[in-house]
């Protein structure tokens, strides 16, 4: 549309005024104006509709959600996915938990069981609860506690304790990061070489945030290709949705053989000793923020992890002369299907 509202407002009012004669003042002449402003809408916003059905119309030029129903049988959205896990609640033995009931977080995110349950013989039963909402920060780590806040059940205790991590929710991806899959997938084409596989997982599931492919694993030489959830700023999780994946990659890829695992987290804990002299809050500092960059950069599956790496790491000979580098446990081979994260740091 090449002309402003206030272009065709002035356009119009002047093919009016040119139908009249300019000395008659008659309630029709006085109202031109106001006629001529309700045309010049109408007309700007019937274009206006025309501008950007013609946008979206076409699968290169569409935003939004209409580019999503041009290209999700090609590259398939990733929408947010609800969090699931399980709870422990304690009561007296034989009490009756319906369904439907509603446990809050401590940050007012909210919970609830689709089946009834009925307390054990040893006083208390774990039950599997989801999510009333899609979205990230709705996981909960293990041991999290969690508050009955639908109607109390008597006899039933009105605190509950996670017992398995609730995991598996996830954000969906902006326009923008959807729109940036798009193009990937129009200037390269995924057919089955090195990486595709690992793109291939990013693209199944908005809970991978990391895949790598290893060429020859098991007894049958098939392609092992292994996922992970999170980050290093919330935290990396295992996935837990490795059906949906593997199902993605079958429907995709040429017919090899190949198999999707998700990785486990192992906890590195370090303990660090410093000169007297350098054991400083600042040299501390420096300490951690150079490991977790060295984790953020190099952190991977089939790789070791050392003392030695480590204490040249942090041993710069100017702030830091030397220092001792202790590895809980001793050196470390992550294996293909584990992946290293930064545990504590203890110093003495």
């Amino acid at each position: 549309m090449n002309e402003s509202l206030e272009q065709l407002k002035a356009k119009i009012l002047n093919q009016y005024y040119s139908e009249l004669n300019p000395l008659e003042n008659t309630p029709k002449y006085n109202l031109v104006k106001v006629i001529a402003n309700v045309e010049a809408g109408i007309q700007y916003s019937l274009l206006g509709d025309i501008e950007f059905l013609k946008k979206q119309i076409f699968p290169d030029t569409a935003e939004k959600d209409f580019l999503r129903a041009h290209w999700a049988d090609r590259v398939p959205p990733l929408y947010a996915e609800v969090a699931s896990g399980s709870i422990l609640i304690e009561g007296i033995p034989g009490v009756s938990i319906p369904a439907g009931c509603v446990f809050s977080s401590n940050i007012g995110n909210t919970y609830f069981n689709s089946k009834s349950y009925i307390i054990e013989n040893d006083g208390s039963i774990e039950i599997e609860v989801q999510a009333q909402n899609a979205g990230s920060s709705y996981n909960l780590k293990k041991d999290s506690k969690l508050s009955l806040t639908s109607n109390l059940i008597s006899n039933v205790s009105s605190e509950a304790v996670v017992k398995k991590d609730i995991e598996g929710g996830t954000d969906g991806e902006t326009d923008e990061n959807y729109l940036l899959r798009v193009l990937n997938y129009v200037k390269s084409s995924l057919n089955g070489k090195s990486g595709d596989f690992a793109a291939w997982a990013l693209n199944a599931s908005s809970e991978v945030s990391k895949a790598w492919e290893f060429k020859n694993f098991n007894i049958f030489g098939a392609l092992l290709i292994v996922v992970l959830g999170g980050n290093s700023e919330t935290g990396f999780y295992k996935i837990s949705n490795i059906e949906r994946i593997q199902t993605y990659i079958e429907n995709v890829a040429p017919p090899i053989i190949f198999t999707v695992k998700a990785l486990d987290l192992i906890y590195i804990n370090l303990t660090i000793d410093l000169l007297p002299l350098e054991d400083t809050m600042i040299n501390r500092k420096y300490c951690e923020n150079t490991i977790k960059e060295y984790f953020l950069e190099k952190a991977k599956p089939d790789m070791f992890i050392n003392t030695s790496t480590l204490r040249d790491l942090i041993v710069d000979g100017v702030s830091i002369s030397n220092a001792s580098v202790t590895i809980e446990d001793g050196d470390k081979y992550i294996s293909q299907l584990q992946f290293p994260v930064l545990g504590s740091i203890l110093w003495v």
